[in-house]
């Protein structure tokens, strides 16, 4: 018999505001987790779920609250996005809904929203480095994805089923583990001496965009 375990289910209720020119303003979140019969790792999943909430977005203020509760379901634990799947939805459609009562472009709003290197996001950090979705966005604007939903009308096709093409602009925090300051280099090391007295030296290092994520400094 084999078994495995599943994400776990949340629960998220969003309200974000911007003001006139579609400059974000403030954001609020509440999660709820179920983390199943067992703890394993709901609380790291509910963290990094919290990190994410607000997206790759700046705002002037935020608020994030989250429970991970018990249940009589199945084990739950981390599928390659540590919560980050489930709430990323609610910021986006919140993101959709902004944009359209400004009369703005949906991804020219959140272009002109995007977190840069020594900016606060929404769970309080300083983001160390850049974000690099401003020229992921501008590549992807030269292919036929982003330019589609523009085109395409909300009518139904032959078969009665409505069909169109959606985006969502998502940021993922990776590491080597949580802390509140960076501690010195520790990189990995394989080195290879030849007969002729070469030396091939291969170091895997992770540069920190903030405090969940990597400690490791790059050597430079």
């Amino acid at each position: 018999m084999g078994c495995s375990v599943k994400r776990h289910r949340f629960e998220v209720d969003v309200a974000v505001g911007c003001d006139a020119t579609g400059r974000l303003m403030g954001f609020k979140a509440s999660l709820l987790a179920d983390t199943g019969a067992y703890m394993t790792l709901g609380p790291a999943v509910l963290v990094l779920a919290a990190e994410h909430a607000s997206g790759p977005y700046r705002f002037q203020a935020s608020r994030i609250e989250g429970k991970a509760v018990h249940t009589n379901t199945g084990n739950a634990s981390a599928f390659r996005g540590f919560g980050n799947p489930q709430v990323i939805l609610g910021i986006e459609q919140a993101m959709d809904a902004l944009a359209a009562k400004c009369g703005m472009n949906p991804v020219d709003f959140r272009v002109q929203n995007l977190l840069r290197g020594g900016d606060r996001a929404g769970a309080g950090h300083i983001v160390r480095n850049d974000v690099t979705l401003p020229r992921l966005i501008a590549a992807a604007r030269k292919g036929p994805l982003l330019r589609a939903p523009e085109a395409e009308t909300l009518r139904p096709d032959a078969d009665g089923k409505l069909r169109a093409t959606g985006f969502a602009f998502v940021w993922q925090g990776f590491g080597w583990g949580p802390g509140p300051n960076p501690v010195p280099a520790s990189p990995c090391a394989a080195t290879r001496t030849a007969s002729s007295g070469w030396t091939v030296r291969v170091r895997t290092l992770a540069r920190a965009i903030c405090p969940h994520s990597s400690r490791l400094q790059h050597p430079d």
